[in-house]
């Protein structure tokens, strides 16, 4: 298993009160749902493991969040760096008993440890959404998540820590036309990005009217300038935006051109 660079300490900070129940299945459970002695919920995420011991990455979230991410609005990625005052937990277990306990920043986790900067959930994933739903009454809560003006975001396989202020401004109207099976759309955006995997070439970008653009670069037009963009600097960008009718409907948005803004 990967090597954790934190503080130990002897006892969680918080208390398992109450399994919720399973979010996601991959043949275990790999992320389940628990609430503190407040009611507020608890994410046990499965990480890793030996022939010994099974790793979790254990952490709080806001019932916001959670809601965000349940209805796909976050990728689970950004699920993990909205981890409370942005700290969570490494879990070493050996039977579900505790065995090593240690405190890591969020964005400090081994990058093989988080999940896909693309992944977003999906109901027909979820094994015990609507319990979770229930107990935290996710249903009744109104209005988008909190956002910080500060973010995390991935770059080369490393995770920096970065400060975003968007700006003031309006997006163009989006062109589009037809292939006969999908629509096919062309538009610009401005804002700053997340998260960039240089490996995959996903991103997430905030666009400047505060609108969250994720997908993938198309590497064979931009391929050695990717591990050159920053997180700080404000870009124009153009997106292709590929809208398929498959009994759902399906987006995938892939940047085209990358251009910096003054």
């Amino acid at each position: 298993m990967k090597p954790i660079t934190g503080i130990t300490i002897n006892h969680l900070p918080f208390q398992l009160e109450k399994r919720i129940g399973v979010l996601l299945f991959a043949e275990f459970p790999s992320t389940t749902i628990f609430a503190d002695e407040n009611g507020m919920p608890i994410v046990k995420e499965w990480i890793d493991c030996n022939d010994d011991l099974e790793r979790y990455f254990v952490y709080k979230v806001s019932k916001q969040h959670l809601k965000a991410f349940i209805e796909g609005k976050l990728s689970h990625f950004e699920l993990y760096l909205y981890a409370e005052n942005h700290i969570g937990i490494i879990v070493d277990e050996k039977e579900e008993k505790n065995q090593l306990i240690t405190v890591i920043a969020s964005a400090a986790v081994p990058n093989d440890y988080y999940p896909s900067v693309d992944y977003f959930f999906k109901k027909e994933n979820g094994v015990e959404t609507k319990a979770i739903i229930d107990f935290f009454k996710l249903d009744e809560i109104q209005g988008e998540p909190p956002t910080k003006t500060e973010g995390y975001v991935r770059k080369l396989s490393t995770y920096e820590y970065k400060e975003y202020k968007p700006a003031i401004a309006q997006e163009p109207e989006m062109p589009y036309g037809e292939d006969g099976f999908s629509k096919i759309t062309f538009f610009p955006v401005q804002g700053k990005f997340r998260a960039i995997d240089c490996e995959t070439g996903a991103f997430v970008l905030m666009s400047i009217t505060e609108k969250r653009f994720s997908g993938k670069f198309d590497t064979n037009l931009i391929k050695d300038g990717i591990h050159q963009l920053t997180f700080t600097q404000s870009y124009r960008i153009i997106i292709q935006r590929k809208e398929t009718e498959e009994g759902e409907l399906k987006i995938q948005d892939t940047i085209m051109t990358v251009n910096e803004l003054e």
